[in-house]
């Protein structure tokens, strides 16, 4: 038997149903984000108190705060997403979990096309004349080719209103862009201070060091109510000063009760670059200047593709990876990829 090639049609009406059956226990995907969520912040309050390096770190804290994120967002997806889809004449009918919404044709004053950002599925987004989202169809649904079709045959994506929404969703998303991509190309370049700073100390620790005497400033258990600490300055011969906050062992710590001064290392140049001779804890917290410096050049190169994006998208354009020549193409802003 061959295989139909556009949905089942009652008189004057098309349905289309999802590829396969959408999940219905929203219940359950609240509650495990809860419990996600719960498990995230109960981590995050374990790595203060008992010492983790930063890998554990994130795996006990930010990695299920983010599943947790990720399963609310699957709950509201839940309630969304159609079980049905008529297309009439007169204009469509979507049927949810928990509602029946119908729209008249001339209720749409625009239709954009496109590919989710996430899921990289085709979809098409409808909006009112005010121009808000009033529908998403995507093609989780049968026949979704057949149903864009028929709504770009109804709605006048080229109608005054439609240009004008169109350009509001533009310059909306562009003015998002252009501030993300902003914001972490100032961070990369803040990280990317901070890690040649790391680099460079870290090289003077290896060739610069000389034996000092520390003077403490002050000796004190950190908020936390476990770590213990020191801060202490040093002196170098030609006036210049610097200073170090360390964590320091429990047996040290209560050693340095009354003490004042402590033996330390240092460079005389830059007296910041230093350290106890003994005693003190390495921050395992702290990330390796070698991997940190990729993952910033990585960062830095995403947020100028979020800068120029958002330039094209305020002015109704935006960038996609074309589907015939798999390159890099840009597009007026919502219309079909190709």
């Amino acid at each position: 038997m061959d295989t139909p090639t556009q949905p089942t049609q009652a008189p004057q009406e098309f349905v289309y149903l999802p590829v396969r059956p959408p999940g219905t226990n929203v219940t359950q995907s609240y509650a495990a984000a809860v419990a996600l969520l719960i498990a995230g912040v109960i981590g995050f309050l374990a790595s203060i108190y008992i010492r983790v390096d930063i890998f554990t770190r994130q795996v006990i804290s930010t990695l299920p705060i983010l599943g947790a994120l990720r399963m609310f967002q699957v709950a509201r997806g839940l309630k969304s997403v159609p079980r049905e889809v008529v297309a009439s004449p007169a204009g469509l009918r979507i049927t949810t979990l928990t509602k029946v919404d119908t729209y008249a044709w001339q209720d749409f004053s625009l239709a954009l096309f496109g590919s989710n950002s996430y899921t990289n599925k085709r979809e098409v987004q409808l909006f009112d004349h005010q121009g808000k989202r009033v529908a998403k169809l995507d093609e989780t649904l049968q026949y979704f080719d057949h149903l864009r079709s028929v709504i770009e045959a109804s709605v006048p994506g080229k109608s005054s209103v439609g240009t004008g929404v169109r350009m509001k969703k533009a310059r909306a998303t562009g003015a998002f862009l252009l501030i993300g991509g902003v914001g972490f190309l100032s961070l990369s370049i803040a990280c990317m201070g901070f890690a040649r700073e790391d680099q460079r100390a870290a090289q003077l620790m290896k060739t610069s060091l000389v034996p000092g005497i520390g003077t403490i400033t002050h000796r004190f258990i950190a908020p936390n109510g476990v770590t213990t600490r020191i801060e202490y300055t040093v002196k170098a011969p030609d006036g210049k000063t610097g200073s170090h906050n360390a964590e320091v062992s429990r047996e040290y710590y209560d050693r340095l009760a009354g003490v004042k001064t402590i033996p330390v290392m240092y460079v005389p140049s830059d007296p910041d670059v230093t350290r106890l001779m003994a005693g003190e804890i390495r921050d395992s917290g702290n990330v390796d200047s070698s991997i940190l410096i990729p993952v910033v050049l990585l960062v830095g190169a995403m947020s100028i593709v979020f800068i120029v994006g958002g330039i094209l998208s305020l002015t109704g354009r935006e960038l996609y990876m074309s589907k015939s020549t798999g390159r890099p193409a840009i597009k007026n802003f919502g219309e079909p990829s190709v």
